[in-house]
């Protein structure tokens, strides 16, 4: 087969590099589309260029600079078999046209659309007919698709069924693939200091609960900054609640006595305030992230020997290396401009704290409150966060669609196979 991979930005890498390892490794010619400067702004540093394109450590990758006005390209002057490209609707719809879509596939070109976590479930269902397989890390991540929208549950597999696959996620088949050996030497960590993760909540503007309630030490200040974004209702917690200062020295008090190396990962695109970068041992912002062969988070959690959050997506990544999640809980529905309707039964399912929810789940994410965590963490040690094989092993099944038999990549390349012997699904659907 020909396989093309759109990779418009480099942490695509984390989400297509093990699957086009896979189709090198399987003897497949495969071809990355780059757009350059598709990024504009604070995001601008995922941007892909013929430099930053790794070597692929399954073969040799046909390179080509593409941008999106050049869709119809990729049949009448490569002949692609399959064109995978991730989150497909959300990266493609806008800028590429209908007619484009069905031209690629009138001429016998499939049409993939791979996941990133749940993030296709916020799509109106009518994507799907845009691809002729959106593929699903879980049934989960199916079901949610369906329920975020309304739509009865047969009734949309009736409809749409044929269009979508469970298959796990390539982002997760290198998880478990660093030496923890070469990563503690790489980092410095001292030999014999267990590893506390923490991963460093987004504390902005964006996020006007956490930056107006949590983000500075003075009540003063977040009582002004609540005040000026006319939202009163935050007054009570600041005024009786901790600020994430306060949570941070717990998580510092926590390690110092137990001896533990403190790790802060942080992105880029955020701004965390100075005492938590002090408090770590090490702090990494997230410019010099790797995507591929390893995301850089994923060799962290190699060293890990406990994961801190903030109903961040690192909790299920811990899960899925096999460990312990303490995850902080902070309101969902957190947001600096009234969100569709979608995204908020989005964000209230998926960051819920409910248990046996993503987020919190007995014996792979322990979930504690923000006004309860400072308080819980006072006499602690790293072993009283439960941890359970069995219950990460369910979590990882029902979230993740990680099944311990095939890697997802296999099971993709499975799926190719069936869907170029098959006439389009998606003119059909549409």
């Amino acid at each position: 087969m020909k396989i093309g991979f759109l990779l418009l930005r480099q942490p695509f890498l984390k989400t297509m590099g093990a699957l086009i390892d896979a189709s090198l490794e399987a003897g497949h010619e495969v071809f990355i589309f780059y757009q350059p400067n598709a990024m504009q702004g604070e995001k601008a540093y995922q941007n892909v260029t013929s430099d930053n394109i790794p070597d692929f450590a399954g073969g040799q990758v046909k390179v080509v600079e593409f941008e999106l006005d050049d869709f119809k390209k990729l049949h009448s002057e490569y002949a692609l078999d399959i064109v995978v490209t991730h989150e497909g609707y959300h990266v493609l719809h806008g800028g590429v046209p209908e007619k484009d879509f069905k031209y690629l596939q009138d001429n016998g070109i499939k049409l993939v659309s791979l996941c990133h976590f749940f993030e296709t479930s916020q799509q109106p269902l009518e994507a799907l007919t845009y691809f002729d397989k959106t593929l699903y890390m879980s049934e989960y991540a199916r079901e949610l698709h369906y329920e975020l929208h309304g739509a009865p549950r047969q009734l949309a597999e009736d409809i749409y069924g044929h269009l979508g696959a469970v298959v796990g996620a390539p982002l997760f088949d290198p998880i478990c693939g660093s030496n923890p050996d070469q990563i503690r030497k790489a980092l410095d960590i001292p030999a014999g200091k267990k590893v506390v993760l923490f991963s460093s909540p987004v504390l902005s503007a964006l996020t006007p609960w956490r930056f107006a309630v949590w983000r500075e030490p003075s009540r003063w200040t977040r009582t002004k900054n609540a005040v000026k974004q006319g939202n009163w209702g935050y007054l009570p917690e600041i005024w009786t609640g901790n600020s994430f200062k306060d949570t941070v020295a717990a998580v510092r008090d926590f390690c110092d006595r137990q001896e533990a190396y403190l790790i802060v990962k942080s992105r880029v695109k955020q701004e965390d305030p100075d005492y938590l970068i002090r408090a770590a041992d090490l702090y990494l912002d997230g410019s010099e992230d790797r995507y591929y062969p390893i995301f850089t988070t994923y060799e962290l959690l190699a060293v890990a020997d406990l994961c801190v959050t903030v109903m961040s997506m690192t909790a299920p990544e811990a899960v899925a290396a096999g460990v312990p999640v303490l995850n902080i809980y902070v309101p969902a529905t957190d947001y600096d401009s009234p969100p569709s309707e979608v995204y908020v039964r989005y964000l209230e399912t998926l960051l819920s704290n409910q248990s046996e929810s993503m987020m919190n789940y007995p014996g792979a994410i322990h979930t504690i409150d923000r006004r309860k965590i400072v308080a819980w963490l006072e006499n602690r040690k790293i072993e009283d966060v439960p941890a359970d094989a069995d219950a990460q092993s369910n979590y990882q099944e029902k979230y993740l669609g990680i099944n311990g038999k095939q890697k997802s990549s296999a099971r993709i390349l499975d799926l190719f196979e069936e869907l170029v012997e098959q006439p389009s699904l998606a003119l059909e659907a549409r």
